[in-house]
């Protein structure tokens, strides 16, 4: 699992660099009418509402995806479903693994759609480019089981959503086009408790929990949080005890330790410090490894006896079941500038 963090811009003129087109349909982008005939599959003939970018990110465009399609889904529960087109080989075959097409997916989103809404909101236009921008520039594919965190309301109005799981679409699915194959990852806004919950424990266990209230997974800009039904939380704190977390690593824009004369300083933000917490109860006494990764330096926490290791730019620490606790306990705490027994080369600075 993957966790994408201050990565991602939000905002802009995306919307202004969209206009309403028709789709192709001739037979010169195969890939694209696979997209459309899975949707037609679902919907029906009815064409749905489609945006088009005016100027395409191969011809030095701002959107990497060349269109957006809003379904008007009936639901149960009625939705709008967003469908970008641009993720995988649109056209003609470019790529050399015969087996996917370009990177592989399509990103989606569902919105429940108010009664009295006649038409799709256009910020998920913006969304949407956003993410793909964040594949094309970074290279690291979305998949159904990853997640990401904004720093405020992952749409604008009134709604106290934070953050996305993604998930495989329900409908959808995984289809094979004549440049390969393509999934549907689907975005699934969710409450900061539910992220934190998907980061510490496991994604895809979060998902199941959301999908049986609503298969469709429909991002309902005004619901509650599950965490505030009592059966939920002793369900989620059964499986955290038994199962750990299923997240393995951290990418974090910030993160970077340092040499300080025979001292090796980990420097974490506060919003870090509380995720390494988790994960080295969740990881560790569990058997497992952890890891965060920065622009230029990564971290590693293997589970065993205790001892210190530095590779290039990379930082491994093995801690016992022992060591971890004292860490975590330690990491707990207040101080910004945190030592444990165990490790001493090792300090730990958080907010600098």
């Amino acid at each position: 699992m993957t966790f994408l963090r201050r990565l991602l811009t939000r905002g802009g003129d995306t919307g202004r660099s969209h206009e309403h087109v028709r789709v192709p349909g001739d037979g010169t982008a195969p890939g694209w009418d696979a997209i459309t005939d899975a949707a037609t599959r679902i919907y029906g003939p009815e064409e749905p509402l489609h945006w088009g970018t005016i100027r395409r990110w191969r011809q030095g465009g701002p959107d990497p995806l060349d269109g957006l399609s809003a379904h008007r889904a009936d639901g149960p529960p009625p939705h709008w479903h967003y469908v970008g087109y641009g993720l995988s080989e649109l056209w003609e075959k470019e790529s050399d693994d015969p087996a996917l097409s370009g990177w592989g997916i399509e990103l989606t989103f569902r919105l429940l759609r108010p009664a009295d809404e006649e038409g799709p909101p256009s910020w998920p236009l913006t969304l949407l480019q956003d993410l793909a921008r964040y594949v094309y520039r970074s290279h690291n594919v979305l998949r159904p089981g990853d997640h990401t965190s904004f720093d405020g309301p992952i749409a604008e109005g009134d709604t106290a959503l934070t953050a996305f799981l993604f998930a495989e679409d329900p409908e959808l699915g995984t289809i094979e086009t004549p440049n390969g194959a393509v999934t549907f990852v689907q975005l699934v806004g969710v409450h900061d408790d539910e992220y934190r919950l998907a980061s510490e424990w496991d994604t895809r266990r979060v998902l199941d929990i959301l999908a049986r209230r609503d298969p469709r997974l429909v991002t309902d800009l005004a619901r509650p949080s599950i965490l505030t039904e009592p059966a939920v939380v002793a369900e989620v704190a059964a499986g955290r005890e038994t199962e750990g977390s299923s997240m393995g690593g951290l990418n974090d824009a910030t993160f970077t330790w340092r040499t300080a004369g025979s001292a090796l300083e980990v420097l974490l933000d506060p919003a870090m410090r509380d995720r390494l917490v988790a994960m080295l109860d969740g990881r560790i006494r569990h058997g497992r490894p952890l890891w965060i990764q920065g622009p230029d330096r990564s971290l590693e926490i293997h589970p065993g006896a205790d001892g210190v290791e530095v590779v290039d730019a990379q930082l491994r620490l093995h801690v016992s079941d022992t060591t971890a606790r004292s860490l975590a306990a330690a990491l707990r705490s207040p101080e910004r500038i945190v030592e444990v027994a165990e490790l001493p080369q090792v300090r730990w600075i958080v907010g600098e």
